[in-house]
């Protein structure tokens, strides 16, 4: 018989334990990303509202040693009042403002400004710098926008500010005289940013760093774990995939080699689900082994006891029909129905010796791989080419209408076989061609030794060709491509049986060779390679 077995490759698959761990991945990045960001804007947020209340903490003291400011608490809209200090006389007259860039605890980089009831400057710095015109410029802009107690982020001179602005008494003022709300000075004073800045981007470097090392390890734990866990699965894939390649066409197949160790089936999970369901499936299809095996064994008897039994009275009727033709006077009409009886029992004859011959062949390639030929003890080294020979020139006698070529070596072609085998072989192949194609059509047989040492036999004719449907199973038994080949009947009247090339077959496969056909429309071409 022959099977079909699929060419097509198989779509390479993500490992279970690959695409399992990127989806583990994938959750633990989410949640390192939602993490991430919301313990980034906590600690932004506490950073930054740290420092705001160092510029309000840091304005107040400025302010206080300048005077009650008016604004006392950050929103606070009362404004405070305060008797003037004596301040440091100087040249006739009171100091109005204190300097505050000499005040400890202020940042390095921390700027102030003073400006009295006219706008004008009256003291401007940075404490441990220069306060460049531009830059004091930019503040005294910036603070222009800002409500009473609130603070601004600017980047003034390419560097962050947090600033705040309020109005304070101008103190000092001469003896006896009235502060009065056009003497209110404003101070204005911004902390630098870069610190908490840098705090900040440490902090989400961290966050990055730690998280993208906590990804690795989970990616790398997971695929480990996962792949370990999965191993017993790829054992029983890998004993699956072996048991695909078996050839299950054969009855000698033995699958129990093929079981799974119960170290695998005991498992209490889906990997010893899937092996212990993978050795009842073995184990089902070793039962349907068996009983195939003893289906076609019990096939195989009862066609060979059938064909033995059959043989004695086939050629009982031959005889007694023979006798009746030479002994008898017959009509007509009677000598032609006792020919067709003759013509009947000779294709039944036939059919009962093909049958014998297929299930001696049966029997002896399913007995321990034994030679057909050993068993009819006929084993020995044939010359194929007289074979050929002799059998084209019988059938050229015996079908002139026929156009017979052939093409064989002049020097022996040895081979090791059944001569009687061999010879049906062949008697069966030209049977097939004059048999299934009409009178004037070309046969050649050709013989010949290829450059890789194979003995090939070649039948080829011009007739109609096999029909395009059965061309795979012409060597099945059975198999008759009447229908569109013609089919004409021999000098006994009995036409195909279906089992000539099934006997092709298995001789060839029982000298270990291969018999294979192509055929179209005007062209057919048996062929059988037996290997060198």
């Amino acid at each position: 018989m022959s099977s079909v077995r699929s060419n097509r490759v198989p779509r390479r698959r993500a490992m279970i334990a690959t695409r399992t761990a990127a989806g583990v991945v994938g959750i633990v990045f989410v949640v390192l990303v939602t993490l991430v960001a919301g313990t980034y804007a906590i600690s932004s947020r506490t950073v930054n509202a740290q420092l705001d209340r160092s510029v309000l903490d840091a304005w107040q003291r400025v302010a206080t040693t300048q005077g009650e400011p008016r604004l006392a608490q950050p929103g606070s809209t009362q404004p405070g009042s305060t008797q003037p200090e004596s301040g440091l006389p100087g040249r006739g007259q009171f100091e109005r403002f204190r300097d505050p860039l000499s005040m400890p605890g202020l940042p390095v980089g921390t700027a102030v400004i003073i400006q009295d009831n006219s706008g004008r400057s009256v003291i401007s710095g940075s404490v441990g710098s220069v306060l460049s015109a531009v830059d004091k410029n930019e503040l005294e802009r910036f603070a222009q926008t800002i409500e009473r107690g609130e603070t601004r982020r600017a980047t003034i001179g390419g560097q962050s500010y947090v600033m705040t602005a309020g109005t304070i008494p101008s103190l000092n003022d001469p003896p006896g005289q009235q502060v009065t709300p056009t003497d209110d000075a404003t101070l204005i004073l911004a902390l630098p940013a870069a610190s908490a800045d840098k705090t900040n981007q440490d902090l989400l470097t961290l966050l990055i760093a730690a998280s993208i090392l906590a990804l690795t390890l989970v990616g790398v734990g997971a695929w480990l774990w996962i792949a370990r866990s999965l191993r017993p699965l790829r054992d029983v894939a890998a004993e699956a995939s072996a048991v695909s390649t078996l050839p299950l066409g054969e009855i000698d197949v033995d699958l129990s080699e093929h079981r799974l160790p119960d170290a695998l089936t005991s498992q209490a999970d889906e990997v010893g689900a899937v092996a212990q369901a993978l050795n009842q499936l073995l184990a089902s299809v070793d039962s349907a082994f068996a009983a195939r095996a003893a289906s076609e064994k019990q096939l195989r008897d009862f066609l060979a006891d059938a064909s033995h039994e059959l043989r004695t009275p086939l050629a009982a009727v031959q005889g007694y029909a023979e006798m009746l033709q030479l002994t008898e006077p017959l009509s007509a009409e009677g000598e032609a129905m006792l020919t067709r009886v003759l013509a009947q029992s000779s294709r039944m004859n036939d059919l009962v010796e093909q049958l014998l011959v297929l299930a001696r062949l049966d029997a002896a390639a399913n007995s321990e791989g034994a030679h057909p030929a050993t068993k009819e003890g006929d084993m020995c080294e044939v010359d194929l080419g007289e074979i050929v020979l002799d059998a084209a020139a019988d059938a050229a006698v015996a079908h002139p209408d026929h156009n017979w070529v052939t093409d064989v070596p002049e020097e022996p072609v040895p081979l090791l076989g059944s001569p009687s085998y061999l010879t049906q072989m062949v008697n069966n192949l030209l049977s097939n061609a004059y048999k299934h194609t009409p009178p004037g059509t070309k046969v050649v047989i050709s013989l010949e030794r290829n450059s890789g040492g194979e003995v090939v036999l070649t039948v080829a004719d011009n007739g109609p060709g096999i029909p395009e449907e059965i061309v795979d199973t012409v060597f099945n038994r059975f198999v008759r491509g009447d229908t569109a080949r013609a089919s004409v009947p021999d000098s006994t009247g009995a036409t195909s049986t279906g089992l000539g090339l099934a006997i092709v077959d298995s001789v060839a496969q029982a000298h270990h060779g291969v018999a294979s056909v192509r055929s179209i429309p005007g062209e057919t071409v048996f062929q059988v390679r037996f290997a060198g």
